[in-house]
């Protein structure tokens, strides 16, 4: 079906007709062929002896975009840098290069180019970008790692409320990087992070609580700690599972039972955390600490 749209596209051993060239191509996309999605887009783009259909065109290049079709990436990105046809968007625009180049979609990693797209979208105020702009800064990729150039944009990110910078803040301020240690105001932005349910900053604070990092009174912080493993465990976390499955293992913060902490190593192993499967390895080495527990589907 590709195929034959091309030969009528480019009028190969047969006479050039672009609306039957549509057609084949048309067939080809409804089965989620990216390369035929992106040539049905471009030619609703182009509307060369065919209806411009500039909305319509944009939903085919997207198809094919999520597939990781570089070109329709390009396209989407390049459309909303340059507002051909569509609103000029430079957020839009960043997510389609990002895509494209930051994570190595069809071409080798471009981090320099990632910045480039990350700068232009931050300096619109666009939150995300502002984020991702703080991460190129934090690892040092496609710009000289800079600590403080990452506060700087994660904190700008986290001012309008995103949730992933104020974590990133977090984390920051827990490892003192670029500034001194400081526990107590890392919690402040873990909280934050924790009242848009983000995971990792609910697995932080059970951890300083867990290991008594400016948190006193021992039994009342592993309470605490394992709260916040359970808030992290029960959205799916495989982190937070396995820790509860630790915390069940060496009563910590609740009652020692081996059953438990079985099946929470279980749910933290289906999701592929390596140490859940190092644990259940233990403990059918050792099937006399507990019965005999195995797996719904008989392993």
């Amino acid at each position: 079906m590709v195929f034959i749209g091309a030969l009528f596209r480019h009028g190969e051993g047969i006479q050039k007709d672009l609306e039957k060239s549509l057609e084949w191509y048309l067939k080809a996309a409804s089965q989620d062929h990216a390369y035929a999605q992106f040539r049905v887009g471009e030619l609703h783009f182009q509307g060369d002896n065919i209806p411009k259909d500039v909305q319509g065109a944009m939903i085919f290049f997207f198809m094919a975009a999520k597939q990781g079709h570089v070109k329709a990436q390009y396209t989407l990105a390049d459309i909303h840098t340059s507002g051909k046809g569509v609103d000029r968007n430079h957020s839009v625009a960043f997510e389609w290069y990002r895509e494209k180049y930051a994570t190595g979609t069809g071409v080798a990693k471009d981090y320099m180019e990632a910045f480039k797209w990350a700068q232009k979208a931050a300096d619109k105020d666009d939150t995300i970008a502002q984020y991702r702009l703080g991460c190129l800064y934090d690892y040092g990729q496609g710009v000289t790692r800079d600590d403080g150039k990452a506060l700087e944009w994660y904190l700008k990110s986290a001012e309008q409320g995103y949730r992933l910078a104020e974590h990133a803040i977090g984390v920051i301020y827990h490892d003192g990087q670029g500034v001194p240690e400081d526990y107590s105001k890392a919690m402040t932005w873990f909280l934050k992070a924790t009242a848009q349910n983000v995971t990792g900053s609910q697995i932080n604070l059970g951890n300083i609580h867990m290991f008594a990092r400016g948190v006193k009174n021992a039994r009342s912080r592993l309470v605490a700690a394992v709260e916040w493993y359970l808030k992290a465990a029960n959205q799916g976390s495989p982190d937070g599972q396995f820790n509860m499955g630790e915390a069940y293992e060496f009563d910590l913060g609740v009652p020692l039972c081996f059953p438990d902490a079985v099946n929470w190593y279980l749910k933290a192993d289906d999701q592929g955390h390596k140490k859940a499967l190092d644990k259940l390895a233990v403990f059918r080495r050792q099937g006399n600490r507990i019965k005999a527990t195995t797996r719904k589907n008989g392993d």
